[in-house]
């Protein structure tokens, strides 16, 4: 049985807050001096968050997130997006093809990987 079947909570993924979101939650409790409770309520964040946010920033005077390890994106949301439509309007072309249109368009895309 979930866990979220019993506490009546669900463990859903939240997006990452943004430096400004942050940011807010820093002012509030540092020159505010509200409670993680108070901003918790307010801002729709869970209480814990608020939590180590502010204990992030007090300790390290961090307020944004440290970059991720990892390989970085090829395509950029404009190739992504524009590689969508091209799938879409020639859905019956070969994965070939449609590489090669996309490199002559975007100029980012490997054909050698397929």
């Amino acid at each position: 049985m979930p866990l979220s079947n019993i506490t009546g909570k669900s463990s859903r993924k939240r997006p990452e807050l943004s430096d400004f979101t942050r940011g807010v939650i820093c002012g509030l409790s540092q020159h505010a001096k509200w409670t993680n409770t108070d901003i918790s309520k307010e801002l729709d964040i869970p209480r814990t968050t608020i939590g180590s946010i502010v204990q992030k920033y007090v300790k390290q005077g961090q307020t944004s997130v440290k970059p991720r390890s990892g390989r970085p994106k090829v395509l950029n949301e404009r190739d992504e997006h524009h590689s969508g439509i091209l799938v879409q309007r020639e859905s019956f072309e070969p994965l070939r093809t449609q590489q090669q249109n996309l490199a002559s368009i975007t100029g980012n895309c490997n054909e050698e990987s397929a």
